[in-house]
This record gives structure tokens, sequence and C-alpha cells, in this order.
């Protein structure tokens, strides 16, 4: 209701996000998967996903419109660029996600409806 959103956004606290917390959880995170799935990944052939335009990522009061199509090999060469130091990690980090989420458990291929 709007009523409820609006006590709601009177209530917020900024956050605050220490990067080295984050820094340490992302190496638990990348260790454990290190050790369930080794150095290299081998996943099912899926390439496209889902994702939501930035502007409305955080609008939990409406729902997308501006669905968009992530690509998980274009995901990866921009990761290889930012870890040979071809391209610059800030601002493309975070969006590169898509390969994390689907790094475990492997996704299964999406079987298009039967026409």
């Amino acid at each position: 209701t709007p009523i409820a959103r609006q006590s709601w956004y009177k209530n917020k606290v900024r956050l605050r996000i220490d990067i080295n917390e984050v820094e340490k959880a992302l190496q638990n995170l990348l260790a454990e998967l290190r050790k369930q799935k080794g150095d290299v990944i081998e996943m099912e052939p899926v390439d496209y996903y889902w994702a939501i335009d930035r502007e409305e990522l955080f609008n939990l009061y409406n729902d997308p419109t501006h669905l968009i199509l992530g690509q998980l090999t274009n995901d990866l060469q921009e990761i290889k660029r930012i870890a040979n130091r071809r391209a610059e990690p800030v601002g493309r980090t975070i969006e590169k996600a898509g390969l994390l989420k689907c790094s475990s458990p492997t996704p299964a291929p999406h079987t298009p409806p039967a026409t």
C-alpha cells in the first residue's frame, strides 16, 4: 500500500558495504567453488539469460517492463579481459554476476515448448 511504502522509505537506513568483508566472502565462495568443481567449471550448453534493466532492478513496487538478454559467453570474455587488465573493472564486475549465478548448481537448459 502507498502508506506502507512511505513509512518504509522514511525508516530506511543507508547501507554501508565493507569492501574487505565482500572480498573475504568472495574468496570463501570461490574457494568452496574450487573445492566442489575444481579449477575449471564444465557447464551444460546454456548461454543466454534474462536480466532486468538497471533502472528497474530495485523497484519492487512495479513489475519490470524492460527485460534484457545477458549472454554468459560475452560475460566470460569480459571477465577474461578484466583479468588480463585489458578492460577496466569499474562498473563492470557486478554486471558479470551471471557467471557466478550459473556456476552452481549447473542450470538445466530450457526446453522450448512444443509447437
